[in-house]
Formats: structure tokens, sequence, C-alpha cells
């Protein structure tokens, strides 16, 4: 049927026509009897190869039959004129092949029984003789719609053979053993539904570099295997030579087909099991050629096509058709889609892409037999219930009886509706009646007058009312009716759009991936468009968005399939929870770093473990890392670090319990460095897995350059390297562009504006909503005093299909303006908002309170929240009473600040969730800063030893005092990062130019006013842009003339 099925490939090809002569000088005597000895007895040939035979003999010691391999005479051998041989080889690799056999002990593995010589001096070994037949024999009977074995083997029984070649190989695995050479020929199925792994003669011993398990071969077995029974294998060598090729091409791996030995692992053998996986789908090898040498290449190539295509293929050759029945070309056409996933998963091209281990090829297969979800698959809605209900039958039961109750409802609704009717005509033959009555009985007209009035009103309030139920079941009625309608019609796309996603990850080429996820997008975005509802296409449209690096975009749709879940079920989406968790925290870090905020970083986490079943992977990991957040805020030093390694060590355990996530091995990473406790390479490593499993993360890149420990100036220099490959790598990404401008924003050495500019400009081009990107643009505007420039810039996003609506771009705005000093003109841009819309609005305090706190402009954001109050009243959002208790208490005004805290202590699930731990962390502050200020002694931590000191500073404090406390000298570089802000910097050059005009000795003074200079710099380079500020302060208004300084002034 098909070419390129020789287990063994001699580059030359002289080899393999040696041994084929050899084999027909030898069948003869094989077949009379040749090795008949004292106890074996030939009774027949049951199958030949070019170096040796295996036949079926009688045992007579034990009386039983047994198959015996034999080896011919060494085709390969030449001798000298002494008639000594030069290479006995083929004997060395027929004596190991043997040993390591008979070593591998399971009852998949065909047990061998003995090793000898016959009377000719010939090595032979026997084995189990099983009786049945191999699969390629089935797989061809089956390809030529043998209806018995049709019957006989449906795919559930093919696929628990699988399942059992799977146990053989794995536990091959677990003593160092790779088979190489897996194909239907090598696999034996018995009478009674036994399973061989078959022909270990081209098995290879992983050396410990190479193997990852922990079950080696003991040290005295060692020995017994040190030959590479490969042919091409050097003679006294463990490792085969590069360039030479065993296997069998059909199902050959692509490291296998090129040669390359050193990449040869397990997961060789995990390719060769999907490869067989994959004949049993479609009823034809993954590589079908018309020689071995062009099946050769295909593999080297990995031209490997869907089993449906592959089929399709296979049929218009007229020859290749005459194979198969018109029962094996109808159950060729009908496969699992899961099935389908896991094999083409298995037999990926890039070997780290493929599974980690034959187990967990296994479990995805047991997963399907049991109706579980297959991890290399993503099942549908409707095939999601219909697993879900073969794995319930009972629950499916219920569920389908509370059906027919609910129809049977119907019908008594309907019963109901007849019943009033009957009532109506009752009624109106009782007035009737009444009427004749009337004129027969004048007496008690009225009496029978006001009977008749009395009972039309009720019949009539009855009628309504029945009406109104009608009307409302006919409402709900066409609601589910609309809504299922809808779903059916979103399905189409969002099929589409999932398919592309899903054939997007076999490109290696990350711009045709690019191209098929904005495909993808569109479809995705009509599914939405038809059923706003669908939490699959939301969850689906979100990772697209996050691939292109639209994590904006991408936050949103998380956020809105979290929204629909906890409607539907009242608990969040846990996924989406996780995902949103990380693109958020990767947003941040892009904008503005991790500034070693833990607290704030694993806040986010709160809401995975809401939504996590209580002890679930989710939950037990969201638990670590609020731990970790609670031990940030309430302790320090050594008693964090504790924390911290504890942490790790947690999340290490856990990260084997579950599957693999580069969301858990980016927190690894994150914490292991943190702690102190992992070195470089095991970071490097929990960073590498990640990147395995996601590679366009620019979180990843940010990390790797924050870890490498290097020197400011080094690590600045070796990340605009670092951002430079990503951006190689990923030249559609809008995130590397961004994230290459803002360390160089950022940066002392790397500054340069026209990098920024065009960096900026390039990702705004490719995602005209990125927000960050047009904030940091304008920053770079007005860090070069280019005013004008960017006032023009906020008028073309307005101007322009940004994208950005024009209470994004306020926002952005309201931001800016807040940096400037500009605060007129903020207050006007945030009361807006908020009159216009009170959810945007409250998003622009957010962001405008966080730049003014950041600049330490308390009076300017107490203003702001005062303002707010008296527009609105009632209605004020209470983040804006949280910000105005924030300013309160930096300015030491302690007990307005509680008293503004207290409403908001007392009922917290006022403020959004993300502000609930802010609550805490400040309300806190206000209650110790006073007990803090009085002693000035034990400061427990960093941030609230630089909170007093700014405190201090803005209620006029002696700044010989709160200038030292502002001291770095002792703090490692991580930590000025994290807690010395920008303004900071402005706050110490003001007291130490108060400080040199209190000093009489002009040395001193000099010396202090120049150490203000330096500070005042440092600010401006770290983005401080509030030149107004400057220019109306006494004390630093004098300095800006310094050459230090004169440039920050000199503005366009």
């Amino acid at each position: 049927f098909f070419e390129g099925g020789s287990t063994l490939i001699d580059l030359d090809g002289e080899g393999e026509q040696r041994a084929k002569v050899a084999a027909e000088q030898h069948r003869e005597e094989l077949a009379h009897g040749h090795h008949i000895s004292e106890r074996y007895k030939v009774i027949g040939e049951i199958a030949r190869g070019g170096m040796g035979a295996v036949l079926e003999v009688q045992d007579n010691d034990l009386d039983r039959r047994v198959a015996m391999k034999v080896l011919l005479r060494d085709t390969r051998r030449e001798e000298t004129d002494s008639g000594s041989p030069l290479d006995t080889g083929p004997v060395n690799r027929f004596i190991a092949e043997a040993q390591l056999t008979g070593w591998l002990e399971h009852p998949n593995i065909v047990p061998v029984h003995e090793l000898g010589l016959d009377s000719q001096g010939r090595v032979y070994f026997t084995m189990k003789r099983v009786k049945g037949r191999s699969l390629r024999q089935i797989m061809d009977k089956l390809r030529q719609g043998h209806a018995a074995t049709h019957a006989e083997f449906p795919l559930g029984k093919l696929l628990t053979i699988v399942l059992k070649i799977c146990d053989a190989i794995d536990f091959a695995h677990s003593k160092g053993i790779l088979h190489r050479d897996l194909k239907p020929e090598n696999i034996m199925v018995g009478q009674f539904g036994e399973v061989l792994v078959m022909d270990w003669g081209l098995a290879k011993q992983i050396d410990d570099r190479e193997s990852n398990t922990p079950n080696k071969l003991p040290k005295n077995e060692t020995s017994r295997f040190t030959l590479d029974v490969a042919l091409g294998a050097d003679d006294d060598s463990r490792e085969t030579r590069e360039g030479t090729i065993s296997g069998t091409p059909a199902y050959m791996a692509p490291e296998q087909a090129r040669g390359n030995v050193k990449e040869i692992s397990p997961r060789t053998d995990i390719f060769c099991v999907g490869a067989i996986l994959y004949e049993m789908l479609c009823l034809v090898p993954p590589y079908l050629a018309s020689s071995m040498t062009d099946a050769l290449d295909q593999a080297r190539a990995h031209q490997l096509l869907p089993p449906r295509t592959k089929l399709d293929r296979t049929l218009k050759d007229d020859k290749l058709k005459r194979a198969f029945g018109p029962r094996g070309i109808e159950r060729g056409r009908k496969f699992p889609r899961e099935l389908v996933s896991v094999c083409m998963r298995a037999m990926n091209e890039q070997r780290e892409l493929r599974y980690h281990s034959v187990a967990d090829l296994r479990r995805d297969v047991e997963n399907y037999l049991s109706a579980q979800p297959v991890s290399a698959h993503r099942d549908n809605p409707f095939t999601a219930v219909n697993k879900w209900a073969r794995r319930n039958p009972t629950r499916a039961a219920v569920l389908t009886l509370a059906l027919f109750f609910l129809l049977l409802g119907g019908v008594v609704f309907a019963a109901v509706r007849a019943k009033v009717a009957a009532d109506k005509a009752e009624l109106a033959e009782e007035s009737r009646l009444a009427k004749d009555r009337e004129a027969g009985e004048m007496k008690l007209r009225f009496a029978a007058e006001a009977d008749a009035r009395t009972s039309a009103e009720r019949a009539k309030e009855k009628a309504e009312r029945v009406a109104q139920l009608e009307k409302e079941a006919l409402e709900r009625e066409r609601s589910e009716s609309e809504a299922l309608a809808a779903r059916n019609a979103a399905f189409v796309p969002y099929s589409k759009g999932a398919d592309l996603r899903a054939r997007s990850a076999t490109f290696s080429d990350w711009k045709k991936r690019a191209e098929s996820w904005r495909q993808a997008v569109d479809f995705f975005q009509k599914a939405l468009q038809l059923d706003d509802t669908f939490v699959e296409a939301h969850m689906e449209l979100a990772q697209v968005y996050a691939d292109l690096g639209y994590d904006d975009d991408a936050l949103v749709h998380f956020a809105r399939a979290d929204s629909l879940t906890r409607a539907q079920t009242g608990r969040g989406h846990v996924e989406a929870l996780m995902a949103f968790a990380m693109y958020d925290f990767q947003h941040k870090v892009l904008r503005e770093g991790i500034s070693g905020n833990f607290d704030e970083v694993f806040r986010r986490f709160q809401p995975v473990k809401d939504a996590a079943a209580p002890g679930s992977y989710f939950a037990r990991i969201a638990q670590i890392l609020l731990d970790l957040g609670d031990a940030w805020r309430t302790t320090s030093g050594a008693d964090f670090l504790k924390a911290q390694a504890k942490a790790a060590k947690d999340m290490a355990e856990i990260e084997r319990e579950g599957p693999p996530l580069w969301e858990v091995y980016t927190l690894l990473a994150i914490i292991d460095h943190g702690s102190g406790q992992a070195t470089p390479v095991e970071t490097r490593d929990y960073l590498r897995q990640a990147r395995e499993l996601k590679p366009n993360l620019p979180i990843l890149v940010w990390l790797e350059v924050r870890q490498s420990g290097r020197t400011v100036t080094l690590r600045d220099r070796m990340g605009v390297h670092a951002w430079d490959r990503y951006v190689k790598q990923f030249p559609d990404d809008p995130r590397g562009y961004y994230a290459r401008a803002s360390l160089r924003f950022h940066s002392e050495t790397e500054r340069n504006a026209d990098a920024e500019t065009a960096d900026l400009t390039k990702s705004i081009e490719l995602n005209p909503r990125y927000a960050d990107a047009h904030k940091l643009l304008l920053r770079v505007y007005v860090r070069e005093g280019e005013f004008h420039t960017a006032i023009e810039h906020l008028g073309a996003m307005r101007r322009s299909s940004s994208g950005l609506d024009n209470s994004a771009i306020d926002l952005i705005e309201a931001e800016l303006t807040a940096s400037t000093g500009e605060f007129g003109r903020l207050d006007s841009l945030l009361l807006a908002a908020m009159q216009e819309n009170p959810a945007n609005g409250a998003n622009a305090l957010s962001q405008a309170a966080g730049v003014l706190l950041r600049d330490h402009e308390y009076e300017a954001l107490i203003d702001l929240c005062t303002q707010i109050q008296n527009q609105f009243g009632d209605d004020t959002p209470p983040v804006s009473q949280l910000f105005m208790a924030r300013g309160l208490t930096m300015l030491g005004r302690f007990d307005e600040a509680m008293s503004a805290f207290q409403p908001l202590t007392d009922n917290p699930g006022r403020l959004p969730r993300d502000y609930r731990t802010m609550l805490t962390n400040w309300s806190e502050d206000a209650a110790v800063y006073p007990t803090l200020l009085s002693t000035l002694n034990n400061v427990p931590t960093v941030r609230r030893r630089f909170d007093v000191a700014r405190i201090l500073a803005s209620v006029g404090g002696d700044p010989e005092v709160w200038v030292s406390m502002f001291n770095t000298d002792t703090l490692q570089q991580e930590e000025i990062v994290t807690w010395i802000y920008p303004a900071d910097y402005v706050l110490r050059a003001r007291g130490y130019v108060m400080w040199a005009r209190r000093v009489k000795n002009n040395t001193r003074a000099n010396a202090f006013r120049f150490l203000a200079v330096m500070d005042l710099k440092q600010a401006f380079e770290e983005g401080y842009l509030n030149r107004t500020r400057i220019l109306s302060d006494e004390y630093l208004a004098p300095l800006v003339t310094e050459p230090e300084l004169s440039k920050y002034f000199d503005v366009k």
C-alpha cells in the first residue's frame, strides 16, 4: 500500500541490498529446520528481515511453542586476509536487543525467555509466541472494508490499543529507553485482547543529560546496554553518529528523519504514537509516498496534512484508491475532532509543543473515552453539554424529566385557558337568565341587576388576569426562542473564528498567525453582534485580542465573560478572571513597572479565589498570592523574605499538580526572584517554560531584563536590545514598540526623544486605541517642552478615527493636565465627564487622583473632590470620598481623614471591588500616622517612612528631620524605584534649599544648593512635568537658571 516503511535505512543504500541477498541465501536452510537443536525444533517461519528471521519453534524441555529470533550471517562484515572479522557490530546489537527487551518486564512488552548460540554458532533468543495479528494486518483489513474486522475493532477498541501502547512506552521511558521505531507492524494484538510492543532493535538508551525521568537504569544494569542497536552506530559508542537515520519514514518525527540524533528524546516516541493514532483515524499513514526516499523527504519537511485532507488526497490517486473498500472509505471519513487535535499535538513539528510525556497523551485519550474535556482541543458548547450528559446520565435524566414537567405545565395551562373560556360562556348564560327573571320578577330587578354587575366585574377581572398570564407566557416563550435563534446564528461565525484561531497555532511565521488572528476577530465580532451574551465568544475574542497585543480590548471581553457567567450562575468565570488578572498585571507593568507593590499586584486575584471552588487548583493559587500580599502589607525585611520563600515553595508544589499554565510560570518567576531563594537559572527556567506556552508575552521580556542582576545602566542597555529582538520577532505587536519607548523614557542613559516618538507612533499605527501609547507620547512632547505639539496630538485624536471615544480622550487629557499643574482645566474636564457618564467620570477621577497623589498635589486633590461633592451631592461616587480622605491624611489632618473614611469602612461594599484593599491600607495609615509622627521612631516599613516624611514636609516640619528620612543610601535599587516618586526629588530639593538658608557656613550652604539642583534634575529625568510648581515656589524658582536645569525650562 505504501513505500517508505523499511525500518533500517543506510544512507549509501548498499548495506540494505547486501542484507536482502543474505536473506535469500538463508531462506532455504531456515525453512528446512537448520536450527534444529536438542531443545528446539523449527516448526516454521513467522517473519524475516534483512539481518535476521523470526521462527516458530517447539521447546522440547518445556513442551511449548515459542518464537525464536535468529541472526543471519553478518552481511556488513568484511574479513581480512587472515579471515578475522573487522566488524562484529550486528552481533553486539543483536545481543543488546535481546538483553534490553528481556530487562523491560511489562505486560505490554514481549517477554524474552533465553539468549544463546545454536549448533552453527549463530546467536538467537527466544520469546513469547503471540497468537494474533499485528496492528498492520488489522489496519489493512479495516482499509479494505473487511466486515468482521470492522465489527471486531470499532474506534473505541483501537483506542484501548493506543492506551496499552502508551503504557508500554511510558514504562520504557521511565527506564531511560527509547523505542524509535513504533509502527503498526511492531504492535501485536493477541486473540484475547493482549497488546505487545515488539521489535526493540532500534531502541536507544537515553544518557543522563538527555533524560528528565527520575527512573534511571540501575548501575548494575547499565553496562548491559552500552551499545546503540540502530544500524550505523559506532562499535563501542553509546551514541548514534550524528546524521545517521534510524526508524520508519512513514512514521518518523522530523528530528529523526533529519538525523539530528542529539534532538531525539521521549517526545520522538510520542510523535510515533501520534502517527499510529493518525492512521487509526483516517486509515492512511502520515507520510505516504511512492518511494522510501520521498517518504523520508516528507518526514524531514514535516509535510503533515490533517487526516481528512490526507485521505481525500490519497483517494485521488487511482492506484492507491484500489487499496480501499467502500466500508473503509466510509470509516476513514468519520473520526472525532478531539482525537484529531490529540494526534496533531503529539505530531507537532516543534518538540516542545508536543505532549510533555506519554502519560499526558494517554490521559487525553482516556479523557476522550470517558467524555471528559481533552487538553488539546477546545469543545464547543453543544459538544460540552453532550459530554456532560454522557458523564452524568442521572443528572441528565433529571433535567429531561424537568423539561417534561415543564411541557406538562404548558398542557395544564392550556386546560386552564379552556376552563376560563367555559366560565365566560357560563357567565354570559347566567346574565341572560337574569334578564329573563327581571321581566317576570320586577320586585327583584334592582337586586338582580346588582348581582349581574358584580358577576360581570368579577368575570372581567378574571379574564384580564388570564390574558395577562397568557401575554407573559408568550413574551417569555418569544424571548427564549429569540435567544436560542440568536445563539444558533452566532455559532456559525463563532465556529469559523475558533477554527482560524486553532489553525493559527500550526503557523511558525508570526505574521501569518497575526493575519489569521485578525480574521478570527472579524468572525467573533460578528458572533457577538448576533448574540452579545455568548460567553465563549467573548473569551475567544479576548484571547485573540491578547495575542494581537490589544490588551485593553482583551480586558473588556474577559470582564464581560465574567459578568455574564456571574449573572447566569451566581459565580464568576474562573478562567476569565485569571486571564484578566494576568493581562491587567502585564498592562500595569508595561505602563509603570511592578513597583514592588505585591499587595497591589496580588489583590487582583481576590476575584479568582471568590469564583473558584474551595480547595480547587485556582483557589489555592489565588490564596497563596493573597497571603503574600498581606505579608507585604504587614511585614518587612527578613519576615517578608520568609513569606516570599514559602509562597514560592507552595506555588511550585501546586504547579506540579495542575495543567501547565503560562500564568503560573510567570508568577513563579516573579515570586522566586523576589524571595532570593531561587538561582538565576531556576528563574530563567520558569520564564522559559512560560515562553514555550505563550511566546508573545511582553511581560516575559520585562521580567528577563529586570532579573538580569545587572547595574541599572547596563540593564537598561540590555533591555533595549531585548525589546529590539521582541519587535523583530513580533513586528505586528504594538506592545513591543510601546515597551521599548517606555524603557527609554524612564532611563537616564537610553533616553532618546526621536526613538521614543518613532516607537510610539508605530505602536499607535498598529493599535489606534492604545491609550497608554497616546499618554506616553504626550508625556514625551511635554517633557521636551513641545506643548503645542501635545495639544495638536490631542486635537488630532478627537478629529480622527482613533477608535477612542471622547470620554477616553478626556481621561488621557485629565491625566496629562494633572501632571502639568493645569488644575482648572482638570476640574472642568472631570466635572463634565462625570455629568455625561458617571462610570467613565469615576474612572477619569481615579486616573487623575493617582497622578495628584504621586505629585504630592494634596490640596488640589481635596479641592477637586470638594467640587465633585458640591455638584453631585448624594450621587457623588464613593471613590471621590476615598481620595479626599487620603489627601487629608497626607496633609496631616487626621481627624478629618478618619471622619471621611468612616462611612466607607462601615460599608466597604459601596466601593468597587478593586478599591477595597486600598481603603483598608489607607484607613490604617490614617490611624497610625499620628503616633509615628509624635515619636519618629520605629517606623516599620520603607513605605510608611517616606509617607511620614511627606506629611512632615506638608505641615512645615523641620527640614533637617524630614529630608534625612528620604535617605536612600541603605536601600536596594528596586526599593528606590518602588517607593521614591519623581515628586519626592522635588520635595527633597526644596528641603535642601530651606536647610541651606539656615546654615551660616557658605560651603555647607553651597553643598545643599548643589544637592537641590541634582534632585530637581533627577525629578525631570524621571518624568516630572509640573514646571508651574517649580516656577511658583520661592525656594525652587531661583534654581531654574542653573545650567543643569535651564534646558527643562526652555520650552517651545
